[in-house]
């Protein structure tokens, strides 16, 4: 077998290649104001999953339906945007980080932030588990939100009793 052959691509390969360009370019596509929306919660989303250096398959399929939700994106570019995200893992700093939580805060509405939280605390405890390190993550975007420390205690107290039970 020739280098050629042996790196050439099956049907189905190229079929699923092309289908990923396809939705990368949709994403690039989008509007600016749309696009910087999905950078943002994907981002937040992945400070609150990667808190614990590992982000596990419930915690990714939690992010991809919160994504599917919030930004109202289609499964295959919520998947892309997570990943995206969780490459990333906004590699730009605590200050940063910090800064696009703001941005949120700034662009979207009281409901919509809450709506975010409840799935920021969904995410961490998507694997069962809520970290000491995501709960700190989730206070923080909390207080970055604009969200009392009381409410994200709340939140997280309600979220554990429910893995207890």
């Amino acid at each position: 077998m020739t280098p050629e052959e042996s790196h050439s691509l099956s049907s189905n390969e190229m079929t699923a290649a092309e289908t990923i360009r396809m939705e990368l370019q949709m994403l690039h596509e989008m509007d600016p104001s749309a696009a910087r929306l999905l950078e943002a919660l994907a981002c937040v989303l992945a400070r609150v999953a990667g808190a614990d250096s590992e982000i596990c398959d419930r915690e990714t399929l939690q992010m991809e339906g919160t994504l599917m939700r919030l930004a109202e994106l289609p499964p295959a570019q919520a998947v892309l945007a997570v990943e995206i995200a969780k490459q990333r893992n906004c590699l730009g700093g605590a200050g940063y980080t910090a800064a696009i939580s703001r941005d949120l805060r700034r662009r979207t509405d009281p409901r919509y932030r809450l709506q975010l939280l409840h799935s920021l605390v969904d995410v961490a405890c998507a694997d069962g588990d809520l970290c000491v390190l995501e709960e700190a993550a989730i206070l923080r975007i909390a207080a970055e939100l604009g969200f009392s420390r009381n409410l994200a205690d709340e939140l997280i107290e309600e979220s554990q009793r429910s893995i207890r039970a």
